[in-house]
């Protein structure tokens, strides 16, 4: 009777502990009287006399019965929103002795919020100090405070310190040694290898925070290990930029995408993402592993590293745009007729040259090619600081999605590419002096000398029009005062820009339409239907849809009349989440249906 009355005792407990008056009043009666015995004879308090606290004691000790509460409650917290609030009123007991469990006060909200405030002491006091101290510091905080990550209360989004420690401990391993070698092509090679990493730990310890205090803390750490790091790598990378007299230029690299003739973008929508940085581009190749193999390079962007100057750089009618001294703000010209490379008339060059300007949700024709604009990066950037750490992932959905929207129409093949990167740096980037009377016009990072001036020790030809003389600020300072988020410098971060390109997964490489209509387990073989039946087609079994390398069987099976059986060999895998596969005579890609190995 007890159980058709009141069948789940454990989350009764934690009805009760939600609203202890309401809950009461709404059982009033049997069902009350049952969970009154339950309570004493399971749970060991008495809700009447002990009443909440005495129980709530118990659930921030989860022992014996009350670690099934515990862990119920850590599935559903969301339900049971106010025990948080009854929770943190409990004071945490001191600690038993020197080798007490370090999750002993995991229960209790105040033990969080103790550590939280530690924490922020902790990396505020890095502002005062070196590098090589500032890491040990990190690196201590992390035993310390890692283990919180483990708690609930992080899960609930109460402990963004501890989250951020996680990408600061990595950011201080990692920052030990800046990008190394003896040319420009060695260093940008490390700085792929490893490099971006450093770059990516920071940005993540910087989207962990929200508030005012956590932002300054993470800050402080950030400007004691990080910088140093970006003062280096950008000490190490102009001098390479001085002693090879620059990065490239466009006669220099025939072999760049932007140099090979237009009739080679024939089926490929080309996507151009405002300051899309290499780490983020990182980001971005994961996400888009769903749409089909993603392959990332790397290549030189312009001098300066501005928008007006590195989107046509980064463009396919790069080689119909020169330069000359007369340009206003490193916008180059068309080079047919001389006029301003305006967004109109870059437009107009797009399409002379066959290449499908689409807007917004326009998808156009997919056998020809096409430029498409997404993305808000930079413009985010600008106007938002550090908030663009921390909105990145919103930022990178809209690419996503557009992109998804693109293949879903029929494209198959995509190329990104951006025009600069950018430095992020918490309290400001340093100030350096120019001249007024130096300058025609200045920006952050880079300035159009006059024809009286001097010059710098970096000043180099814009690379449009060597005319055009500019002078760069000295490693990751900045002409004007108080800037957090910049480009336009000599540094990897800005310039050593991301090629990415995506072969997707059903686009209109293949002619054949064929639906999965069915696939069934037993044990670790699959059995697979197909209609219409089609020849020439096989089916795999992978972890990547459009990885052939991520195959979990020995050998791909043709269908026959529209059937295949194939079996998985390593019984490791069952269980793991997979994609069935149907592939034409040219082993491209043409239908996939998610599955369960085993299921």
């Amino acid at each position: 009777m007890d159980a058709l009355l009141a069948p789940n005792p454990t989350r009764d407990v934690l009805a009760w502990l939600n609203d202890p008056l309401v809950t009461q009043s709404k059982w009033a009666g049997a069902r009350w009287a049952i969970f009154s015995s339950r309570c004493i004879k399971v749970f060991g308090f008495n809700p009447e006399t002990d009443g909440d606290l005495a129980a709530a004691e118990k659930l921030a000790e989860h022992q014996g019965p009350w670690a099934n509460v515990w862990e119920l409650y850590g599935e559903s917290f969301s339900s049971f929103k106010a025990i948080a609030e009854l929770l943190a009123k409990l004071q945490p007991p001191p600690p038993k002795s020197l080798f007490d469990a370090p999750d002993q006060l995991a229960g209790y909200p105040r033990a969080n919020d103790d550590g939280e405030a530690a924490l922020q002491y902790t990396l505020s006091a890095c502002a005062s100090m070196s590098a090589e101290l500032a890491r040990a510091k990190v690196l201590d905080a992390e035993k310390e405070h890692g283990s919180r990550r483990d708690w609930l209360w992080s899960k609930m989004g109460d402990a963004p310190l501890a989250q951020a420690l996680k990408y600061l401990t990595e950011l201080a391993m990692l920052s030990n040694q800046a990008p190394a070698g003896s040319t420009l092509a060695q260093l940008a090679a490390s700085y792929q290898e490893s490099g971006w990493k450093v770059d990516q730990a920071a940005m993540h310890a910087l989207a962990a925070v929200s508030s005012k205090a956590d932002t300054e803390a993470v800050g402080a750490a950030l400007r004691a290990i990080y910088v140093p790091w970006l003062e280096d790598s950008a000490n190490r990378f102009q001098d390479l930029v001085k002693a090879e007299g620059g990065l490239t230029s466009v006669e220099a690299a025939p072999s760049r995408f932007m140099r090979q003739d237009g009739a080679s973008t024939d089926g490929v929508c080309t996507v151009f993402v405002d300051g899309l940085r290499y780490d983020v581009a990182m980001l971005l190749k994961s996400r888009l592993a769903d749409l089909g193999k993603v392959t990332i390079s790397a290549m030189w962007t312009s001098m300066p590293s501005v928008t007006a100057s590195g989107k046509a750089w980064a463009s396919p009618v790069a080689q119909w745009v020169s330069g000359k001294k007369a340009d206003e703000d490193f916008q180059p010209s068309v080079a047919a007729d001389g006029k301003p490379l305006s967004a109109h008339n870059f437009r107009k060059l797009l399409a002379d040259h066959g290449f499908q300007v689409l807007d917004k949700h326009e998808n156009g024709d997919t056998s020809g090619k096409a430029w498409v604009e997404c993305g808000d990066l930079d413009h985010y950037g600008h106007a938002h600081g550090l908030r663009l750490a921390r909105d990145m992932e919103t930022q990178l959905a809209q690419i996503v999605e557009r992109l998804t929207e693109l293949s879903d129409a029929g494209w198959a093949r995509f190329r990104i590419v951006t025009d600069h990167g950018w430095l992020l740096v918490p309290g400001g980037l340093p100030k350096s002096e120019l001249s007024k009377f130096e300058a025609e016009t200045r920006w952050g990072r880079c300035a159009v000398l006059k024809d009286s001036s001097q010059g710098t020790p970096l000043t180099f030809a814009w690379d449009w029009c060597k005319d055009v003389q500019i002078a760069f600020a000295p490693g990751i300072s900045n002409f004007m005062a108080g800037e957090v988020y910049t480009h336009g410098g000599l540094t990897l971060q800005e310039c050593l820009v991301p090629v990415l390109e995506v072969a997707a997964v059903g686009g209109s490489a293949s002619t054949v339409k064929v639906d999965i209509a069915k696939v069934s387990w037993t044990g670790l073989r699959c059995k697979v239907e197909v209609t219409p039946v089609a020849t020439g087609l096989s089916v795999d079994i992978r972890t990547k849809a459009a990885l052939a390398d991520s195959s979990l069987v020995a050998h791909v099976k043709p269908l026959e009349n529209g059937k295949a059986s194939l079996a998985v060999d390593d019984d490791s895998s069952e269980g793991t989440a997979a994609f069935v596969v149907v592939l034409d005579a040219a082993g491209t890609v043409v239908q996939k249906k998610s599955t369960t190995v085993g299921e």
